[in-house]
C-alpha cells in the first residue's frame, strides 16, 4: 500500500517557511496560517484567483491542478488585488462518478460521513460498508483527484523533482500491525492521527489486511483479534474472516 501524495513529505512545513519569508519581505505585521482549522484557505484562494472550486470541493489551480496545499498570510500591508478565475468544471462529472461511496452526491458538496479519507482519520470504528471500498488504502484517498482532467500530466512534470525515501512511500502492513506505538507515531508524525494514538493507524492496517487477501498477514492480524483493545479486535475479526480460513484458522 502507498500513502496519498500529499503525505509524501511535510508540505505544510515547507509552505509555512515560504509564507513566513514572504511576510518578512513585505514588512509590517503579519501572521501565517497553515493547516489551521479556524480559517478556510480555499475560500481566500478562490477569491484571490489562485484557483477555482472543483466539483470534488477541492481548489483547482491552472498549473498544478488540485495537487496543492494551501496556507494564508494575513498582513496589514496594502497589496494589489487579484480577481477570481473565470473557470469551472463545465459538464465534467468524473470525480462524482469515480467516488466508490457516492460521497460527492452533488457537484461541490461532500458528504464527509461517506468519504473514505474521513474514515481513515476518524476516532471511531470504520463502518463495515466502507471497509471493502477502502481496499488496501491505509490513509486518505486520492480517487477524486486521480481522475480529474486538470491533474493529467502533473505527475510527469514532478517526476524529475521526486527523490529520497519519502517520494513514493510504500508501507508494510505487518510493520503497521507490529511496530510500537511510539515508533509509528514518530515515523508518521506528518499524518493526522486522532489524539496521536497509533491504534487508529493499526485499525486502518487491519482493514487493508482483510482486503489484501494475503494469508501471510494472518499471524499479525490474529494478534489484535486476541488483544484487549475492542476497536482493534473488531477490525481484526473482520479481516480474519476475509482471509483464507485454511491459512489463518
Amino acid at each position: 500500500p502507498r500513502l496519498p501524495r500529499y503525505t509524501r513529505s511535510d508540505h505544510y512545513a515547507e509552505l509555512r517557511e515560504k509564507l513566513d519569508a514572504l511576510g518578512h519581505r513585505l514588512g509590517g505585521t503579519y501572521r501565517v496560517l497553515v493547516d489551521a482549522n479556524h480559517h478556510v484557505d480555499r475560500e481566500g484562494a478562490a477569491r484571490a484567483g489562485v484557483g477555482f472550486y472543483g466539483k470534488n470541493t477541492l481548489l483547482i489551480t491552472r498549473r498544478h491542478g488540485s495537487w496543492v496545499v494551501l496556507g494564508t498570510l494575513v498582513t496589514d500591508i496594502e497589496i494589489d488585488r487579484s480577481e477570481p478565475l473565470a473557470l469551472d468544471c463545465g459538464s465534467c462529472r468524473l470525480c462524482i462518478e469515480a467516488c466508490p461511496t457516492d460521497a460527492l452526491d452533488e457537484p461541490g458538496v461532500l458528504d464527509s460521513t461517506r468519504c473514505l479519507s474521513y474514515w481513515t482519520q476518524a476516532p471511531a470504528p470504520i463502518p463495515e460498508e466502507y471497509r471493502g471500498p477502502l481496499g488496501t488504502q491505509v490513509y486518505g484517498c486520492d480517487i477524486c483527484q486521480d481522475v480529474c482532467p486538470w491533474n493529467r500530466g502533473i505527475e510527469k512534470r514532478r517526476a524529475g523533482a521526486a527523490s529520497g525515501p519519502e517520494a513514493e512511500p510504500v508501507i508494510s502492513l505487518v510493520d503497521w500491525l507490529e511496530a510500537s506505538d511510539e515508533d509509528l507515531c514518530e515515523r508518521y508524525d506528518r499524518l493526522y492521527v486522532p489524539r496521536n494514538d497509533a491504534r487508529y493507524l493499526r485499525r486502518n492496517a487491519l482493514v487493508a489486511a482483510g482486503n489484501a487477501g494475503d494469508p501471510g498477514l494472518g499471524p499479525a492480524v490474529r494478534r489484535h483479534a486476541e488483544g484487549e483493545d475492542e476497536l482493534l479486535r473488531d477490525h481484526a475479526a473482520w479481516a480474519l474472516a476475509r482471509l483464507s480460513p485454511a491459512e489463518v484458522g
